[in-house]
């Protein structure tokens, strides 16, 4: 029969049983490109256990005979993902992960969790539909059990569990062709989207980015710029949002906006340049996407922008009149640039006086997150923009657009305009559809510890119910071989090792943690986020950890976070050991940001790692981690 070009396999009940399991094997040879000997010897085993159990459905349900399978379906752009098998019943899609052991492994449970959850979030035609997920370890001789979402089932009950999900009526009987042509679209990772925008293609219209208005902001931020250069007016729009929430997407999205051509400069005799560009103060962020894009014109360091127009060439004025500035709450303060350029100005008052000095009009986007001041000389964050605002506003007639809370940042002296826009704040995160209150139950195990367990708990399982999983573990190498296994053969997933810079504890572990430039090799930072889960420099080799100084405003899809001896539950509150932040003015604060940034990296979820010690401080963090609501990982759920 036809098969269509998403999955290998394609056909009703009755014809799956009535095949030739060769003529089905070479066929899902044939999709797959597959001829390793291992995925041979797996498909030569599970296909006759699905066409046995294919058998007992069709003889317990006569409904059955309308019923599909389809064996290996491909979820598009997630980079080779493949159930083994789905089944499109009435009203129910039963997907269907084997496995070749005997035991049951919790990185298989969670793998086809994840497979259901992303086919309920993200392909239309299952939104309104009952998902069930279920894991046949082909050994297994156990009984039926379940873990969280999941039943576990040995072969020989599969095709019983079936019909009777089956005999539960949930709907009428699927259109297998409108199903697998329906439209999936996974929310894209921050590499991803820029691939996209770079390559000028539209970014998935998903549910959660529209529930949360981000093309509507794009929109508005897009019009305010064609709104300066109409008018011949400045503007500065203070975005702010939590962390993953889509600032960084949305700056992309406007820097490289083809609505903004009209825009351009047009001056007789000179190239002319984009009209916008998209400046950032995160380094590693900055070499991960020219590494990943292959261009270093998409992205370019603010740093070096202010260097060239403020104090090389301060006579000289930018091409651009759109100046977009990420994690623009880590903007140097005053003292830190006089530290680094003998200057005592402010990086916010750098940009707005060079912005002020383009002919005509401009507009300066600042992204800003909340809580991720890390660095020396970010810790002033939006208070920066308000003290150059004060300084410049006024003259240069500066327009101020920001959500409420941000109003005050023009008010007192800079007696600008401020124009008042909800939309200007993001409260959902992007990072992942599952960890929409993943911030906030961070930001409560930090900042409480545990004064309110009851409900940093709540929120913890309203993440697990969401799909986004909390591990703690005191054995780091379980939490390796759980990534590698939940995620082998997967090109385009990413996990590897995250850790604090400041903790002193790991390197005698084997984790080298010290920060980049004092190591000895230099972390290699576009190459350990892009590089394939071969290379040895990749993440995925789980060799070397990034700090939260390379990974800010990055994602993984499984972070393991080592935890430090910088910060250590003490009793009854965090232990801060202020010594290692000795040029900050706040350690604690810094630190706590620190934590807040490598906890809230992740896309599927994240396991905490939390050292054996003689120190009993680390004990007490970890049994706090998981009095919060983190799950105690285990390599096996067999005893269920």
């Amino acid at each position: 029969m036809e098969i269509p070009g998403r999955c290998g396999w394609l056909s009703d009940l009755p014809v799956l049983t009535q095949t030739p399991a060769s003529a089905i094997v070479l066929s899902l040879q044939h999709f797959t490109e597959e001829n390793h000997l291992s995925q041979m010897v797996a498909w030569n085993k599970t296909v006759p256990i699905v066409q046995r159990e294919a058998v007992v459905v069709l003889a317990e349900e006569e409904m059955a005979k309308r019923f599909n399978a389809l064996l290996e379906y491909e979820l598009p752009r997630e980079g080779g993902r493949r159930p083994d098998l789905i089944v499109l019943e009435n009203g129910v899609v039963i997907v269907v992960e084997f496995k070749g052991r005997t035991d049951i492994l919790l990185a298989d449970v969670d793998q086809v969790a994840a497979y259901a959850r992303d086919l309920k979030n993200y392909h239309a035609l299952t939104h309104d539909l009952e998902v069930v997920p279920i894991l046949v370890p082909t050994g297994y001789k156990g009984p039926r059990s379940t873990h969280g979402e999941v039943t576990i089932t040995c072969p020989s009950e599969l095709g019983r569990f079936l019909a009777e999900q089956a005999r539960r009526r949930l709907g009428d009987p699927i259109d297998a062709k409108a199903w697998v042509d329906g439209e999936y679209a996974p929310l894209p990772s921050l590499l991803q989207a820029a691939r996209l925008i770079f390559d000028r293609m539209a970014l998935p219209r998903i549910k959660r980015a529209e529930s949360a208005r981000i093309p509507e902001v794009v929109d508005l931020v897009l019009a305010t710029c064609h709104e300066a250069a109409a008018t011949k007016t400045r503007h500065i729009i203070l975005l702010t949002g939590v962390p993953g929430s889509g600032k960084t997407l949305v700056g992309l999205q406007v820097a490289h906006s083809p609505s903004l051509e009209d825009l351009r400069s047009r001056t007789p005799g000179k190239t002319n340049g984009a009209p916008a560009v998209f400046l950032s103060g995160n380094g590693p962020l900055v070499e991960v996407l020219h590494d990943a894009l292959a261009n270093r014109a998409f992205v370019a360091g603010v740093k070096k922008f202010i260097d060239y127009y403020r104090f090389k060439r301060p006579s000289l004025i930018p091409s651009e009149h759109v100046l977009i500035f990420d994690e623009a709450q880590r903007a140097w303060d005053a003292a830190q640039m006089a530290r680094k350029h003998g200057d005592a100005i402010s990086e916010p008052t750098a940009l707005l006086s060079i912005a002020g000095r383009i002919p005509d009009w401009s507009v300066v986007l600042a992204l800003v997150g909340e809580g991720q001041e890390i660095h020396r000389g970010e810790e002033s964050g939006l208070q920066g923009w308000k003290d150059a605002l004060d300084e410049w506003g006024s003259a240069d007639g500066w327009i101020v657009h920001g959500a409420p809370n941000v109003a005050w940042v023009s008010t007192s002296g800079s007696r600008c305009r401020f124009e008042c826009e909800d939309l200007l704040n993001l409260s959902t995160t992007l990072r992942s559809h599952l960890a929409g209150n993943l911030h906030e139950w961070v930001a409560q195990v930090l900042q409480t510890g545990g004064a309110n367990l009851k409900g940093i708990r709540s929120l913890a399982d309203e993440l697990r119910r969401a799909g986004f999983l909390i591990y703690v573990t005191r054995e780091v190498e379980l939490a390796k071989r759980y990534v590698v296994e939940r995620y082998s053969a997967l090109r385009d997933r990413r996990f590897g090792l995250l850790a604090s810079r400041y903790a002193k504890n790991l390197r005698a572990l084997g984790i080298d943690n010290t920060y980049h430039f004092q190591r000895a090799e230099q972390l290699q930072v576009g190459r350990w986020f892009n590089a394939e889960p071969g290379d040895t420099l990749s993440c995925c080799a789980l060799k070397r950890p990034a700090t939260e100084f390379e990974c800010q405003g990055l994602e993984l899809d499984f972070p393991i976070v080592c935890w430090g001896d910088d910060f250590m539950w003490d009793v009854d509150k965090w232990f801060v050991d202020v010594s290692r932040r000795k040029t900050v003015a706040d350690p604690a604060r810094v630190t706590i940001n620190a934590y807040r940034v490598l906890m809230t990296r992740g896309r599927d979820g994240l396991c905490i790692f939390v050292p054996r010690s003689d120190d009993a401080r680390f004990d007490a963090t970890a049994n706090l981690l998981v009095a919060a609501g983190g799950q105690v990982m285990t390599e096996t759920i067999s005893a269920l």
